[in-house]
């Protein structure tokens, strides 16, 4: 009888977690689930525990899922990783992918699409939904004209947690960063991206996809 397999389950809300949970345990049969409330805690546990999955939330506390991700990857490039994001963002797919996730999947696909998406990571399979591929697809061709694609995966982190409309330092405080540094991110970026005001950024934001074009 084969051993059930062992998930990190890693997001900043209890409540997203337990619905990770419940779904892990569904799809690959699993009672053995551990939590994480943030990218420390998280990569603590992975070391120690060496999980046949990880599903991890984008925005962790401390330094991001982004980050999570690339710091787990270089410990272990084989680990299944499963990126969980809030939109089903085309750019945000590719970071997770080429950071060393095997997956991602967002709050816009249905829980037979997120669970389907976790026996394949852990069975080390590459996934993206459909209608995600589609986008990452079209985003690889016309990447070279992207002002995106520039930005470090610390620098798209900020970005997009800036561009939802997060303050300088709610940012700082969520990615244990000074608000000034958080700040020189933002010139950094808004130099990259060839803009000169917040607004700007939030329209960058807009027409790439990274954040809804619909907001309040």
């Amino acid at each position: 009888m084969h051993a059930a397999p062992r998930v990190l389950v890693a997001d900043a809300q209890a409540v997203l977690r337990a619905g990770y949970r419940h779904m892990a345990e569904r799809a690959i049969c699993t009672h053995l689930i551990t939590e994480a409330p943030d990218t420390d805690e998280a990569y603590r546990l992975f070391c120690a525990e060496r999980p046949q999955l990880s599903v991890i939330g984008i925005s962790l506390p401390k330094a991001g899922g982004l980050d999570l991700v690339g710091r787990i990857h270089a410990f272990d490039p084989a680990a299944p990783l499963l990126l969980f994001g809030q939109i089903a963002d085309a750019h945000l797919a590719m970071r997770a992918i080429d950071t060393g996730a095997l997956g991602f999947v967002s709050c816009d696909d249905d829980r037979d699409t997120i669970e389907r998406a976790m026996r394949q990571v852990s069975n080390r399979q590459p996934f993206l939904a459909a209608h995600i591929m589609q986008r990452v697809a079209l985003q690889r061709v016309s990447r070279r004209s992207d002002p995106i694609a520039s930005l470090s995966p610390r620098e798209f982190e900020i970005f997009r947690l800036l561009t939802e409309g997060k303050p300088v330092i709610d940012v700082a405080a969520l990615l244990s960063l000074s608000p000034r540094s958080v700040a020189n991110y933002q010139t950094q970026i808004k130099r990259k991206l060839g803009v000169s005001t917040s607004t700007a950024l939030v329209h960058v934001a807009m027409q790439h996809g990274v954040v809804p074009t619909t907001r309040r």
